[in-house]
């Protein structure tokens, strides 16, 4: 009976160790690759810049807000030089234009969503009772792997338990192409 308990416990672990080695062996080969920021951000134009940043296989981390010292300059500049060159090898010399253009579209596409979005009663209604707590609805707006189909998250934060957390209020699939908002759900913690 013994043998048998060893033989499993064997088993177990080479069975886990094999799914580390895997998970390790995807982390190295797709890295997450990281621009990093500092400073008060552009909102809507982060919301833009961050939903392009997925396609484009890399995403932005916020570092610092406006105090910065040297020493932090200097390094999130060595540190995305490096970034920068691995884009360049993965995305070509361009990427760069190519990315800031597409941001650009993306956040009048974003702006067009929001609209659409804000006219739904729901919406409205979530609105005017946030308001009462001194709080607003903030939309996240994602691409979809189909055209003119945006994901969206309304949410908001709300103190729970004496913590504020993030709430998504709404999940709503978007058509821009016919102005078809669709609420997918309701209401669930991040």
């Amino acid at each position: 009976m013994r043998n048998y308990i060893l033989i499993l416990l064997a088993l177990i672990l080479i069975c886990c160790n094999k799914k580390q080695n895997l998970i390790k062996k995807k982390l190295v080969e797709e890295p997450i690759v990281k621009i990093l920021t500092y400073g008060l951000p552009d909102f809507d134009r982060s919301r833009a810049q961050n939903s392009v940043a997925k396609k484009y296989g890399f995403t932005f981390y916020a570092v610092a807000g406006c105090v910065v010292t040297q020493e932090l300059l200097d390094s999130v500049e060595r540190e995305n030089n490096i970034t920068f060159k691995l884009l360049e090898q993965k995305l070509g010399h361009d990427w760069e234009t190519r990315f800031e253009k597409e941001v650009d579209t993306m956040q009048q596409i974003q702006n067009e969503v929001e609209t659409l979005v804000g006219k739904e009663k729901y919406i409205i209604e979530k609105e005017k009772e946030l308001e009462k707590e001194g709080n607003g609805l903030y939309f996240q707006i994602d691409l979809t792997d189909c055209e003119n189909i945006f994901d969206v998250k309304a949410y908001g934060w709300k103190y729970i338990n004496g913590e504020s957390e993030r709430v998504v209020y709404y999940t709503i699939v978007v058509n821009l192409f016919n102005k078809k908002v669709t609420k997918v759900s309701e209401a669930s913690s991040c």
